[in-house]
């Protein structure tokens, strides 16, 4: 049975929020299977791991592991296998205390990433959240945000329910009360960090609102909390990002596919679980060139000119895809007109495609502005087969519930015509529990058994009516974790720029479904590996489909690292 992929990633739970700006995700906040096949990479060099050489070779991304059947392949029979690995995948990992690494059963890049993770870390165990460690014994104020007793943190948060009445509003749990509780562990059953108590405070802002109130809510974090490290995992964009980064010299770790102008604006102190913009279009440019995708076609990319993006797609893509030897016919970019929805220049721009024979179109355009583009494309004469989508989780595109708009906003044909999109993306696979010998991320489970124990909410990995909050729950674990290591590796009398260092620093880091992931000097987006995956206008396995439109994405699994 093939695997769905049903992900909620955050890289596109709050696109919503900043679809004017660069892109998520993801995150990813979603969850599944995934090939064990061997260590291929996509348009680069293989990432060692801490512990290895860089003896990398360039490969074709291609698993070996995986079929055309669609079905997730059987468990790597050279993965270790023994009976610390029946702990760690059960919830019982005590033996993992000393520092044994988590022996993940996937096999593949999957075990070979586990080695270079330090599990003796009071901040990266897999036994519990986090470990009691001595505190400081001189502790003494550093600067703004850090005293002898205490460091101000701050989540930054779009409220996601102000999207209900345009219908794009998804169910995700209380985000603020995830971060409250999972910090509230920290600092009442692990004594803080080398002593000092995290002082957490929270400010939010309307999807709808526009620049303006992500900036205020920056203020606030910056000028009147004086925040060091702020979280946000429902995304955020634009001008609020470079208020917290380069204006005001506070970390900010999201999940937005950042411009990687602002990775370089940021002077090291923007982080994200997501791939840069210009680099998740990149990995699907090669990859599809490396595997034939683009052979014989006529090409269209679609932009649009929300804030950062132009330059993106232009770097990331075009003079990728040029620099490959393939002409792009089309290039065409929709205004947003100071609004979320960049829809101006649609009909022109189909009419376009059509003239030039387009049969492969790059669509680069947000979650409100895909469902009208389809739309144009079929009221002008594309019919089903006569044209490809290629996406990947720049504006979040490969994610369920930018795809599930398209049919649910537009015509039977429309979603028709997009049957069959193709993603190269980061975010794992869902309904993974299906899968023959399939073994829950021991990450996952410590999250939620961590969340639990402190009263919050639970939600079952297995139930597609509630991977969404699950999802999002690991996300703001995963950040919450990532702060406070980096908080403790920056020493016993840290300074801001310690802080901000020792998050570069970070190394590999454990994220939702534990897909190869790591933050070093110079590369602050986190995930190391991507699959390929296809969207189903009707879901082949139904029970497991994202929707009530019976949509879903249809998982490859055949994760491959991507190259630096």
């Amino acid at each position: 049975m093939a695997t769905t992929w049903r992900c909620t990633s955050v890289s596109y739970l709050m696109r919503l929020a900043a679809l004017a700006f660069a892109l998520v995700l993801a995150a990813g906040a979603c969850s599944g299977e995934s090939s064990d096949g061997d260590d291929a990479v996509v348009g680069g060099s293989e990432q060692p791991s801490a512990d290895d050489g860089d003896d990398s070779q360039t490969t074709e991304p291609e698993s070996e592991n995986s079929d055309d059947s669609g079905e997730a392949p059987e468990p790597d029979d050279t993965a270790e296998e023994d009976d610390t690995a029946e702990e760690l995948g059960s919830g019982d990992d005590s033996a993992e205390v000393g520092g044994v690494p988590y022996a993940d059963p996937r096999g593949g890049i999957f075990a070979d990433f586990q080695q270079g993770i330090d599990r003796s870390h009071p901040f990266q165990g897999l036994d519990t959240f986090c470990r009691s460690h001595d505190e400081a014994t001189a502790r003494e104020a550093t600067g703004p945000g850090i005293t002898e007793d205490s460091i101000e943190v701050h989540h930054l948060r779009a409220q996601l329910e102000d999207l209900i009445g345009i219908g794009f509003a998804v169910e995700v749990g209380d985000v603020t009360d995830m971060y409250e509780r999972l910090i509230d562990f920290i600092n009442t059953e692990c004594g803080g960090i080398r002593g000092r108590q995290l002082e957490l405070a929270t400010s939010s802002w309307s999807p709808l609102a526009g620049d303006e109130a992500i900036v205020t809510a920056c203020v606030e974090a910056t000028e009147d909390r004086r925040a060091v490290v702020a979280m946000n995992s429902t995304s955020i964009g634009g001008p609020g990002v470079l208020c917290m980064v380069e204006e005001n010299d506070a970390v900010l770790i999201a999940t937005t596919g950042m411009p990687t102008d602002f990775m370089e604006r940021s002077d090291g102190r923007l982080f994200s679980l997501t791939q840069t913009a210009e680099r998740s279009l990149t990995d699907m440019a090669i990859y599809a060139d490396q595997n034939g995708l683009l052979d014989g076609k006529t090409i269209a990319v679609i932009g649009s000119d929300a804030a950062g993006e132009p330059e993106a797609v232009q770097t990331g893509l075009v003079d990728v895809l040029t620099g490959l030897g393939h002409e792009v016919a089309v290039r065409e970019t929709l205004l947003c007109d100071g609004g979320v929805t960049c829809v101006i220049g649609i009909p022109d721009a189909v009419s376009a495609m059509l003239e030039q024979g387009v049969d492969l179109v790059f669509p680069t355009i947000n979650i409100l502005s895909a469902p009208p583009l389809v739309q144009e494309m079929t009221v002008q004469g594309y019919e089903p087969g006569s044209v490809s989508f290629l996406l990947s989780d720049f504006n979040a595109a490969a994610g369920d519930l930018v795809a599930s708009k398209v049919k649910a906003n537009t015509s039977p044909e429309a979603a028709a015509l997009y049957n069959g999109a193709t993603a190269v993306a980061s975010p794992a696979t869902s309904n993974s529990w299906s899968v023959d010998g399939w073994v829950r991320p021991r990450f996952n489970e410590l999250c939620s058994e961590t969340y639990e124990g402190m009263g919050g909410d639970v939600w079952a990995y297995d139930d597609p009516a509630e991977r969404t909050p699950q999802g999002m729950l690991v996300t703001v674990c995963t950040e919450v974790r990532m702060m406070a290591r980096a908080i403790y590796d920056a020493g016993e009398n840290p300074t801001r720029a310690d802080i901000a260092a020792a998050v570069s620093n970070l190394g590999p880091i454990d994220t939702n479904d534990m897909i190869p992931a790591s933050i070093t000097p110079g590369k602050g987006d986190a995930f190391d590996a991507v699959q390929t995956g296809s969207w189903a206008a009707d879901c082949p396995d139904p029970q497991n489909a994202y929707d009530d439109n019976n949509t879903c994405w249809v998982s490859n699994n055949d994760y491959v690292l991507v190259g630096r």
